[in-house]
């Protein structure tokens, strides 16, 4: 008798702690969802310099910053 209600008590806290564990970042997954869903502002949109600020500009793209030509140089 003893030991079935030991065998519930660690079910219950197992479910428990799962619950605890499992909840919180579900929850906080959704809201993330919620909240970024949709269509993006307009300020939000692309100006065809994010390589400069993101890391990802070439030595030509720097050169080209550098010499008063804004916008990506490729050739």
């Amino acid at each position: 008798m003893a030991r079935r209600r030991w065998r519930r008590v660690g079910k219950c806290a197992a479910w428990a702690a799962a619950l605890l564990i499992v909840l919180p970042v579900v929850l906080a997954g959704t809201a993330l969802r919620a909240q970024y869903a949709g269509a993006a502002a307009p300020q939000t949109t692309t100006r065809g310099r994010d390589a400069r600020w993101l890391g990802h500009a070439t030595e030509e793209d720097w050169a080209a910053y550098r010499s008063g030509w804004g916008g990506h140089h490729r050739s």
